[in-house]
């Protein structure tokens, strides 16, 4: 499990290097006091809210990695952020480091393998073999679920499908925009495939 704090995290206010007086110094209104933090040793402590992070370091189950960055930084907050998912600078890496371990753990892509609790999904699931489910509220997570409106969409795509063979069917439904470079061109193909094949049917 991994939880990924997104967008105003603060590491500063998170593990706090309360024995550091330059902290002080240089958020002399910010700055986490000392008695405000659950010490993990003389040096560093985490936030006082943060109970269960503190068992989790006791237990010996939680590490804290400092100063995390990469050779030939770029300063752009949206490649950061993508180098940060894929774990791979600089490379232009296509899959999220999660998504790749996924990959090495179950190359079968068994189904609901990789789940993603957010608003969208994260580039660090993105996998070669694996569809993540992402979902971001699991009381309303529902396999059934749909809204009125797409009931018009979901007959077309009914009739849509039924006239297309099972092996072009296939090639165009099989992750068809989120796959290896030129399998975009080869879903769309199979798409205008079966549409010529539905108009010819008429």
């Amino acid at each position: 499990m991994v939880f990924e704090w997104f967008g105003g995290y603060d590491g500063l206010s998170t593990f706090v290097p309360y024995g550091d007086d330059e902290l002080y110094r240089r958020r002399p209104t910010i700055g986490v006091r000392e008695q405000d933090v659950l010490k993990a040793d003389e040096h560093f402590g985490f936030q006082k809210s943060m109970v269960g992070m503190q068992r989790l370091w006791e237990e010996g189950n939680c590490a804290v990695i400092h100063g995390c960055g990469y050779e030939q930084p770029s300063f752009s907050h949206f490649a950061s952020s993508s180098f940060w998912h894929t774990g791979a600078p600089n490379s232009g890496e296509a899959y999220g480091w999660y998504g790749r371990t996924a990959d090495a753990l179950d190359p079968t892509g068994s189904p609901n393998f990789l789940v993603n609790i957010a608003s969208a999904q994260s580039l660090a699931v993105r996998a070669h073999e694996h569809v993540p489910v992402v979902f971001n509220d699991p009381g309303a997570f529902r396999r059934d679920f749909f809204h009125p409106g797409w009931a018009t969409g979901r007959r077309r795509a009914a009739r849509f499908t039924s006239s297309c063979s099972t092996s072009t069917r296939a090639r165009a439904m099989h992750r068809p925009w989120s796959a290896r470079p030129g399998r975009t061109t080869r879903a769309r193909g199979a798409m205008r495939a079966c549409s010529t094949s539905t108009r010819s049917s008429r």
